[in-house]
Order: C-alpha cells, then structure tokens, then sequence
C-alpha cells in the first residue's frame, strides 16, 4: 500500500466532508431551481467519492511502488513556482501571455516531445481560454504589454 495515497485520500475525504456540511448549511434547493449550496454539495460529494476510491485502491494495493526520486519533487516545485510567477506577473503581461508562459512550462513538464509541439498545444489552449473567458462570459481580463 502506498501511505501517501492513504494519507492524501483521508484528507480529500475530510475535505470533501466538510465542503457537504458547509454547503447543507446554504439552500440546496432542487434539480430544477437550485440554490447556493447546490452546486458546493454536489462538488463536495464528488471530491469525497472520488477520494474514497483512491483510499479503497490503496488499501487493496499489495506491494508499495518504489518512489521515483527528487525528480518529483523538482517537477512540484517548479509548478508551484510557475503558478506563483504567474501570479506576479498576470497585470504586468497580461492574460495572454502569461498564461501561455505558464502552460508552456506545466505542459513541458508534463510530456516529453519538442517545443515547437507544447509551444503550439500551449498556445491554442491559451487562445481556447481567452476566447471563453473574453467572448462568452464577458470577462474583463488584463491587458498587459500587448494592449489587447
């Protein structure tokens, strides 16, 4: 059995725990007029399945899988660094390019093939999002640099 998954699974299950109680407390209405906590309950209920899956995986698991090093390590902490530079920098950049800066980096992380792939995949995402986010829900999203 692998303890992290035991261990990061209870607290998924409490989270999700707790986001079920806090959102009972709102109006959950019903399927047809949903109120405020409907929509919290179902994701807390998601959250705390899904959870309770993993934990039951894990305790079913056998032989525990040999940790890969600090090579993991070295990828989480460069993820959270992206999103905290990226954070620093949405103003001053703008959304467009600083989210593509930060999908470059988690998607090169993520698979190994050539720039000019995660550039391109890193740069429709980013299109994909601006159009949603500007277009259809009228978000008023930063400029940055480029002004548009």
């Amino acid at each position: 059995m692998k303890t992290s998954d035991i261990g990061s699974s209870i607290l998924l299950v409490c989270l999700g725990g707790f986001t079920l109680w806090q959102a009972e407390k709102l109006n959950l209405g019903n399927l047809r007029t949903p109120g405020p906590g409907f929509f919290p309950f179902c994701l807390g209920a998601l959250l705390a399945g899904a959870a309770l899956v993993i934990l039951v995986r894990s305790l079913k698991q056998k032989t525990a899988s040999s940790p890969k090093g600090n090579r993991s390590y070295i990828r989480v902490i460069l993820a959270l660094a992206g999103i905290f530079a990226y954070s620093l920098t949405f103003e001053f950049l703008g959304y467009l390019l600083a989210t593509f800066f930060l999908m470059l980096l988690l998607i090169k992380m993520m698979v190994k093939k050539t720039w000019w792939y995660v550039s391109s995949i890193s740069a429709a995402f980013t299109l994909f999002s601006y159009i949603v986010f500007k277009v259809f829900l009228k978000v008023l999203l930063p400029r940055g640099i480029l002004y548009f």
